[in-house]
């Protein structure tokens, strides 16, 4: 089975259902269980996922604009 990520609903990793028949969150939301919670933190650890940088800005020299000349 193939995990959904259409964000409509169901366990990022199995897919399977991760709200009870009336709708209610499973104690292990947004996963179907402590399993699938701990294979995604997993790929975390592993290096599967991560927070891509949007850039640092570089070191400002002495005499580039600052705070205080304004």
């Amino acid at each position: 089975m193939t995990a959904r990520r259409d964000g409509k609903g169901g366990c990022p990793i199995c897919g399977r259902p991760n709200t009870d028949e009336r709708g209610k969150k499973l104690e292990h939301f947004p996963f179907c269980s402590a399993r699938c919670k701990l294979v995604d933190l997993g790929k975390w650890l592993d290096g599967e996922y991560f927070v891509e940088d949007a850039g640092e800005e570089p070191p400002r020299t002495e005499g580039e604009g600052s705070d205080t000349d304004r």
